[in-house]
């Protein structure tokens, strides 16, 4: 086993996107509990504070849900012969018993050689385009006192792994980091999350585009009429209408990523089984709460383009799209 200690931070995110708790901000020097949490039964034991917690970061993401974090250990957790991953999800929680913080982390060990050893500790989300961010879960003003007292926690723990690697934590507005990990650390990059605030009617949505872009649209509706074709807009979002339109997600998502006149080359997230299958649990959970879009342009009575979404409280996350090739050019 090796006896170093390597911390990496990377894939920060900027904390102006996300509001303040309304609890007390905490201190560094305010005495935070850290306890590990040795069994994936215990996100459910803990998911009510869990979602009181997530509800704070704006814009919602579902990435950082218990949900989502759940179903990501039951699809991805890996038990074979080249590498075996172990639970090691963390609570911090302040001195009244509240629940400040979670970092679901795990460690994978990968066997290289037959007495060689490499453990890699590392947030929930280290899969192929699915978790597109990860990290802490925590509301921003206590994300300091809440790194710290990791930090503390894991300096009598490091040679229980080889590299323990800090994702998604939030730059400070004037962009000073805020993980307060000294200079046992790698600089890493940053990571951006785009926020769009929209108004509440499409009108008002319309007079804030310039002519231009009014007339774009103008003419795509009236060109498809030109050339004979009837079109609808579809939105999924009762479990069966869900179940029967993610197929077709997939299939058009599919389409796209193995085109050969894309000019821009998406990958097909969803040809891998274990990518599909946490999906599809994913989605048939949310459906089941009222919380999955999925939106659908039909030409025809001819499913073209597909987009999937999820809702959390007024938020919505529009995750991926797939559309069919061949209608590209249609109404140019």
């Amino acid at each position: 086993m090796f006896s170093r200690r390597l911390w990496d931070v990377s894939g920060e995110a900027n904390s102006s996107d996300f509001k303040a708790s309304p609890i007390v901000t905490l201190t560094m020097s305010m005495h935070l509990s850290v306890n590990r949490l040795t069994d994936p039964a215990a996100i459910q034991e803990i998911a009510a504070e869990w979602e009181q917690l997530d509800a704070l970061s704006v814009p919602r993401t579902p990435f950082s849900s218990p949900a989502w974090n759940a179903l990501w250990w039951k699809h991805y957790r890996r038990q074979d012969s080249f590498a075996v991953d172990e639970f090691f999800m963390h609570a911090i929680r302040a001195p009244d018993g509240r629940l400040i913080a979670v970092a679901p982390l795990f460690i994978r060990e990968y066997r290289l050689l037959r007495f060689v050893r490499f453990r890699f500790a590392q947030f929930f989300g280290a899969d192929s385009s699915i978790t597109e961010l990860r990290g802490l879960v925590c509301a921003p003003d206590d994300q300091p006192a809440a790194v710290a007292a990791l930090a503390a926690f894991f300096q009598g723990q490091y040679r229980f792994w080889d590299l323990l690697r800090w994702d998604g934590l939030r730059a400070s507005p004037n962009g000073e980091r805020v993980h307060g990990l000294g200079e046992a650390c790698d600089a890493g990059g940053q990571l951006p999350n785009y926020f769009i605030p929209l108004p509440s009617t499409w009108d008002e949505m319309l007079s804030r585009l310039n002519g231009k872009f009014k007339r774009n649209i103008r003419k795509r509706y009236e060109l498809l009429a030109k050339d004979g074709f009837a079109f609808k807009f579809r939105v999924n979002e009762n479990p069966d209408s869900v179940g029967k339109s993610l197929h077709r997600f997939f299939d058009l998502h599919g389409l796209r990523a193995n085109s050969d006149e894309m000019d821009v080359k998406h990958p097909d997230r969803f040809t891998n089984d274990v990518n599909r299958a946490f999906i599809a649990d994913y989605v048939n959970l949310l459906a089941g709460r009222g919380a999955c879009r999925i939106f659908e342009l039909e030409i025809d009575s001819r499913p073209i383009a597909s987009i999937l979404g999820f809702v959390m409280d007024d938020n919505l996350w529009l995750y991926s799209s797939g559309f069919d090739p061949s209608w590209r050019n249609t109404g140019s």
